[in-house]
Parts: structure tokens; sequence; C-alpha cells
């Protein structure tokens, strides 16, 4: 059986090229970004070859357990491939997934990864804030939104698909019998999560929801 790098190697790296044509539009360059806490996180930046200084670039904050290899907003990118207005793509894997290093212990440390890759497209591609878009799934939508919590004044625009706006209300919903001990738990593990509660704090830039 073939491993996700295999795979994605056949896709975009293969001594036949890529194998759609909106693939080839993109010029994939590896990312090893390094956190402030030492961890070393896997990533891709995807280049589109007409892109400019002044160029669009998305941040794409992964569901959890996902990696770059496995594709996941390439809809995205084949999408934004036939756009007249080229868009740049960036996106890394949490650490403990995929090529990155370490484990995740507790959300702040996602959170970190996702600092450390908005931090990498300010100051390595020199990508002011109205430029630069943030695209979270799932728990990646929450990742998102801490990150952009971290920067209230920015306009950073930010698009949130279908993430549960509180963790332990998530687990209270799913396990009713054992919700209020699940939650308690989670608390304290540091997994709280609560995407609702920064919403009030995120109004500068555009905002969208999507389920």
């Amino acid at each position: 059986m073939k491993t996700v790098a295999e795979i994605f190697a056949r896709r975009w790296q293969s001594d036949k090229g890529p194998e759609e044509l909106w693939q080839k539009e993109y010029i994939l360059r590896p990312l090893r970004l390094l956190t402030p806490d030492g961890y070393s996180l896997a990533g891709i930046y995807f280049q589109h070859k007409k892109s400019t200084a002044d160029s669009q670039v998305v941040l794409l904050f992964q569901s959890g357990g996902s990696v770059v290899k496995h594709g996941e907003y390439d809809w995205l990118l084949k999408k934004a491939a036939t756009d007249k207005k080229p868009v740049d793509f960036v996106s890394v894997d949490y650490r403990g997934c995929g090529e990155s290093w370490g484990r995740v212990t507790q959300s702040y440390e996602l959170i970190l990864d996702g600092d450390t890759l908005y931090q990498f497209v300010r100051e390595n591609l020199k990508k002011e804030d109205h430029l630069i878009a943030f695209y979270g799934h799932s728990i990646g939508a929450s990742v998102a939104a801490y990150v952009k919590y971290l920067y209230p004044s920015r306009t950073i625009k930010y698009i949130n698909e279908r993430a549960c706006y509180s963790m332990t209300r998530w687990f209270s919903l799913i396990y009713p019998k054992y919700g209020t001990y699940l939650a308690w738990l989670l608390r304290k593990m540091g997994w709280e999560m609560n995407t609702l509660v920064l919403w009030r704090y995120l109004a500068q830039g555009i905002n969208l929801v999507v389920y």
C-alpha cells in the first residue's frame, strides 16, 4: 500500500509532472518552520506561477489529524487556479501529525503552530494583513480564530468552516450521560477551545462562517 507521501509525490512531483492542468499553475515549495517552543513543523507553500507581491495568500488550517499531503484543500486550489487574480496558499502539519515533530498535549500548542505559520507569512513572504486570509476547517477553524484573536487590531480575513463553538459543549451533546464530567475534564486538560466566546473580538477584517 502506498503512503500518503508517495501518492502526493506521484500527483505533484513525478517525472511526468502534475496529473492535472490546474496543478501546473502552482509551484510547490516545501516548508520547515520552527515554533517558539522548539518544534519543527512540515508544510507546503503553494505559490501560483503568476503571483506577485500584491497577491492574496490563504493560510489553510486543517482539521484534526489531517496533513497537508492528504489534499484536503485540493478543491480550493483547483478553483483558485482558474481565477483571474492569482492566489497563493500555505499550510503546515500540526505538531505530532504527518512530517511535523512532537506531540500535542493542550490546545494552546495548536494555536502556537498556527501563529508560527502566520509569522512566516508576515516575515518571510512579506505579506501585509490586507493580503492575508485564514481558512479553517473543523478544529482548524478554532485554531485560526484563536490566532486572529492574538491580533485584534489587524484586518485579517477569517473563514470558519464547521467549527464547533466549544469543545466542551460538543462533548456534552455527543455524550449527554457523561457530559458534565467530560466538560470539566477537557477544561482541566486545556481543551476548552470556545470559538463562540472569541467571536466578539474578531470584528476587524471580513469574517465568514460556513456550515
